[in-house]
């Protein structure tokens, strides 16, 4: 504690300089001022308490009165505040510049997803509705038809449910690497390296929030590729699953038409498009004549091509159609009860619609195997097993190789295209044939007339 002197001094009188010189004045109070050094804000201070310490409450600043008094109150001094926002903003920018480096693509990825979302957010705070075409999903779609273009597999792998994809475009099964090089470079996605994606849209208002939908991708002719007419456009219709969050994975996807092509243009040697019409009508059954086990005999033989979904299909129809061909098809591994999942799919198609809607994905699924019929013989004899107990009709599929491959693949060939040209001439009923075994069967303890 400090003691008073017995007398203060007058007013106005000198009691020495501050730490910078200014002389310090006393007022008519006795008391002197003496400014903060760091934020400026002002004490006043009996005289004979100068050499007391002070303890800023604005700023913390510890200061002895005496080094102050005396001196003009300053603004406050943010130098140092400045320089330590200053850096850490530099910090900042050089972690963002190495993650982008380092990134790469995936950079790029991350940055595309938060544009698009804050997008979404502004349309939320102006009030605006999501419609079918701007909802999210339908961006996720469109960047994902866009990844083709330039071959962004990242793009691809995230919004690709490679197992599904896997199985429908013939890759080794659980070998998501294999699926997704296929899925580059299959010629079910030719389209979308052929066309520039214009847009995408959701099917309907449900398809915003159920755990599966549809979409249509919409194609337009690149601006240098005079093969198409530039006023015209194609469909592109894509089956989605919800992964978790709110990515959505890709299931599958079927051509519903191209841009018209210009005259003289079009796409030289390329595959029909998927569409819903059995067989081009280019490809009608022609007679061939081909020696297999069975001997030398004439069929009827078309040129296989991808096959859309049955047009009169439910989009239930259409999911129970696709999951009898994922069993069939899963059916080939070494699985437990895989046989038994064989048999429980191809005795779940009873009716006709049933069988109008399946038939036509399981001769898809052949057309996709089609050109390697040695290295994809399992799947293609049990789909070619799967139309025999569906339709109760058969072709001599050559299962048992017989060493020489060239003929293999032929008499395998020969057997997918005498499907095809079974399917041209009697999609009006496939189940025809089923229902004459079926009369055959249940007349069979009677006797003949």
């Amino acid at each position: 504690m400090v003691r008073r002197p017995s007398r203060s001094p007058k007013s106005g009188t000198k009691i020495g300089t501050s730490k910078g010189g200014t002389a310090i004045r006393v007022a008519k109070d006795g008391k002197v001022d003496a400014p903060c050094p760091q934020c400026g804000t002002v004490y006043r201070v009996l005289a004979e308490n100068l050499d007391q310490v002070i303890k800023c409450q604005e700023c913390g600043k510890v200061f002895p009165a005496r080094h102050t008094a005396g001196r003009k109150a300053h603004a406050p001094d943010y130098t140092k505040a400045y320089l330590a926002f200053g850096g850490l903003g530099l910090v900042l920018v050089a972690l963002f510049l190495v993650m982008s480096n380092s990134g790469g693509s995936k950079a790029k990825e991350v940055k595309a997803q938060t544009q698009a979302n804050a997008q979404a957010q502004a349309n939320q705070k102006k009030g605006d509705a999501y419609s079918v075409g701007t909802h999210p999903r339908a961006v996720q779609l469109q960047r994902w038809a866009e990844a083709f273009a330039t071959d962004n597999r990242l793009v691809m792998k995230t919004n690709t449910d490679l197992t599904a994809v896997g199985k429908l475009l013939g890759a080794p099964d659980r070998d998501p690497d294999a699926a997704l090089s296929a899925l580059a470079t299959h010629t079910l996605t030719q389209p979308l390296r052929d066309f520039a994606v214009a847009s995408a849209t959701l099917a309907g208002n449900d398809d915003m929030t159920a755990e599966t939908g549809r979409g249509t991708v919409f194609l337009v002719p690149k601006a240098n590729d005079a093969r198409w007419r530039k006023d015209t456009r194609g469909e592109l219709e894509v089956t989605f699953r919800k992964d978790d969050g709110d990515t959505i994975l890709v299931t599958g996807w079927t051509l519903k038409s191209e841009p018209a092509p210009a005259k003289g243009g079009g796409r030289a040697a390329s595959k029909p498009a998927a569409t819903d019409a059995p067989i081009a009508q280019g490809d009608k059954p022609a007679e061939a004549e081909i020696s297999d086990s069975a001997g030398t005999r004439k069929v009827a033989e078309a040129e296989p091509r991808a096959m859309g979904h049955w047009e009169k299909a439910t989009p239930e129809l259409q999911k129970f159609a696709d999951q009898v061909v994922a069993d069939i098809l899963f059916s080939v591994s070494n699985e437990e009860r895989a046989g038994a999942k064989f048999t429980r799919a191809t005795l779940s198609v009873r009716t006709a619609d049933e069988v109008s809607a399946t038939v036509p994905r399981i001769l898809n699924a052949m057309f996709e195997l089609y050109a390697d019929p040695i290295a994809n013989n399992d799947k293609l004899s049990q789909l070619n097993k799967g139309l025999v107990a569906i339709v109760g009709w058969s072709v001599n599929y050559q299962v048992q190789g017989t060493g020489d491959d060239a003929k293999d693949k032929a008499a395998r060939q020969s057997c997918v295209r005498q499907w095809f040209a079974w399917y041209h001439s009697n999609k009006a009923n496939l189940l025809k044939n089923r229902e004459e075994q079926e009369n055959l069967d249940d007349s069979a303890g009677e006797p003949r007339k």
